[in-house]
């Protein structure tokens, strides 16, 4: 049960983290004058690029995570079918 209450705190914080992350770099392209139409895409181009491979990251991780949690439960189920025959 502690792993299911750790899985799900993780799930919220992260989308919690996906947002905040997403508004600083909104802020940060606000908050600078840019030169040249360049950086700006330059800019832009690293922020989609560096979002795209931790929302991946994450997905990932988000996967082992529901096969643990699977797993676990599955053993749970097998000890408790040793223990009561």
């Amino acid at each position: 049960m502690e792993l299911t209450v750790e899985v799900e705190k993780y799930l919220a914080s992260r989308k919690v983290g996906i947002k905040a992350i997403q508004k600083v770099l909104k802020g940060m392209q606000s908050n600078f004058n840019y030169k040249n139409i360049e950086e700006l895409a330059i800019i832009s181009m690293l922020k989609e690029t560096w979002l795209g491979k931790l929302e991946s990251n994450i997905q990932d991780l988000e996967e082992v995570l529901e096969c643990l949690s699977r797993r676990l439960l599955k053993t749970r189920v097998s000890l408790l079918n040793i223990l009561n025959q």
